[in-house]
């Protein structure tokens, strides 16, 4: 497949205060092959839907959030069932293990750091691929452009 679809999920308080999240958008955005949407932490429900008849037979798929964002990504992966290419959670807020009902997730990227106030943040995925950055807060993981390059570089794989 020569094109990609990517869900952004914005963090809990919400896309226009998602600048990480904002500007993964605008960089993917710049490619013809890649088609990319943000939507809000509390909307993956509807997205379930466009993913599966819109986007399921045209493109490889890709969902990555930040925050309570990163937790809905997988949340989201799971509930489409069906084949997710890649899926990078920034520094979720609770720590998460994937189990065999996650099959349908090809690759998973976990990138986490100390969490935020002792609270937020810090969270680790057991069986996958966890990035560990001790040096940056939880609100700017997603805005870290090492961090960014993860997801698109990923993106960028899919699309050879």
């Amino acid at each position: 497949m020569n094109l990609v679809c990517v869900t952004l999920i914005c963090t809990i308080s919400g896309c226009p205060a998602s600048g990480g999240i904002n500007s993964l958008y605008s960089q993917l955005s710049s490619d013809r092959n890649v088609k990319v949407t943000r939507i809000e932490y509390t909307d993956i429900d509807n997205h379930v839907e466009r993913i599966k008849n819109e986007w399921l037979d045209q493109c490889e798929i890709v969902i990555s959030g930040h925050s309570i964002g990163a937790n809905k990504a997988v949340e989201l992966a799971n509930k489409v069932g069906v084949p997710v290419a890649l899926v990078v959670t920034y520094d979720p807020t609770i720590r998460m293990e994937i189990q065999p009902k996650h099959k349908n997730i090809k690759k998973l990227i976990n990138i986490y750091g100390i969490p935020f106030m002792g609270v937020f943040g810090g969270g680790t995925v057991q069986g996958v691929i966890n990035i560990y950055h001790p040096q940056i807060n939880h609100a700017f993981h997603a805005s870290d452009p090492s961090s960014q390059q993860v997801l698109l570089s990923g993106v960028r794989d899919l699309l050879k």
